[in-house]
Parts: structure tokens; sequence; C-alpha cells
């Protein structure tokens, strides 16, 4: 049983490690040298994000901070600030022109006030505001997003004759992914018990 766990530890360490270097090595490449439109240099500054995320995670291994709730959910807090970004990623793809730095820090500041507002205070309600916040616009992208696909295909059908090849079911399918996702992370956040809040 505790060769299992080791292994299962080690496994994990091996897969977060992985990711880390997954996401800054093709983040950097994407930005700096491969970066031929808009949504590719958007999907660079998102995968360096994630892999910065990554690297504040190895915060979690120290047991004072992984076994802290207040520093937990601040690390929680700050792994939503992604939310908006991928968000913004499937607009600017549907969009082009949409994601632009007024947007992004529209979109972002609101989260990264939450994030500053429960380091100073400490109160889990507004870790919750956070997650409720992320949940709207989420929700909003995704029913926008819906609306726009629907719309596209129809003005495909209606004028070019030929549209086998043009198909954009794919974000729908990232839609859906994107709302289970969010449900099951709200589910979790709106489920703590009451001792693990601040």
């Amino acid at each position: 049983m505790i060769l299992d766990t080791l292994f299962i530890e080690s496994l994990s360490n091996f897969v977060h490690g992985l990711s880390t270097a997954f996401f800054l090595y093709f983040g950097i490449n994407l930005v700096f040298f491969r970066a031929t439109n808009r949504p590719l240099f958007i999907l660079g500054c998102l995968f360096c994000l994630w892999g910065v995320q990554d690297l504040k995670d190895l915060l979690l291994y120290i047991d004072t901070i992984g076994d802290s709730p207040y520093y937990s959910t601040i690390l929680l807090s700050i792994d939503m600030w992604a939310v908006p970004l991928c968000a913004l990623f499937l607009l600017e793809i549907l969009s082009p022109g949409f994601a632009t730095l007024r947007r992004v820090l529209l979109f972002e500041l609101p989260l990264v006030l939450f994030t500053v507002v429960y380091i100073m205070t400490g109160l889990f309600e507004v870790y919750m505001s956070s997650v409720v916040y992320t949940a709207v616009v989420c929700a909003l992208v995704v029913l926008f997003i819906i609306v726009r696909v629907r719309r596209y295909n129809r003005y495909m059908r209606d004028n070019y004759s030929y549209t086998e090849r043009i198909n954009v079911q794919w974000l729908m399918n990232s839609m859906a992914i994107l709302a289970v996702c969010l449900l099951s992370v709200s589910y979790t956040h709106l489920t703590l018990p009451t001792t693990e809040r601040v």
C-alpha cells in the first residue's frame, strides 16, 4: 500500500512537471517565434499563463502552504485568472479582433481585485464572489458563442454552395466541455465543508 501511494505521488509530480514544461515551451514558442496570427499569439499567452500557474502550484508542496486553507484559496483564486483568457481566446476565433488589451483588462481586473481583497481580508465570501463572477462570465460567453456559431453556420449555408469542409461544431463541443468543467469546479467550491473555510 505504501509503494502504491509513493508511485501515485511520484506519477503526479512527474505529470505536474511535464505539464509545466509543455505549457512554458509551447507558450514561449508561440508568442515569440510562431505567432503568425492573433489567435496563435493569444493561445501562446494562455499557455505561458498556465505554465506560470503550474510553477506557482509548486508552493502547494510546502506543508505550511498546502495545509493552510487561506494559502490554498489564494492559489485557487489565482488559477481562476485563466478562465477569462480562455473565453477571450474562443471569442477571438469566432470574431477576429475581439480580444483587445482593453477587453483583457476588463475581463481580468475583477478577478485580480477579488484575489487582492481576499489576501487582505481572508473572507471566504470574497473568494466565493470570484467563483460566482467566473461562472457568470463563462455562462455569458457560452451563450454568446452558441448564438454566434448558429448565425455563422446559417450565413455559410445561405451564401456558399460548398460548405462541407467549413464547420465550427468543434467550438460547440468546446463550450460543452467548458460548461461541464465550470459546473464541477463551482459545485466543488460551493460544497466545501465549513471547517475548511477561513
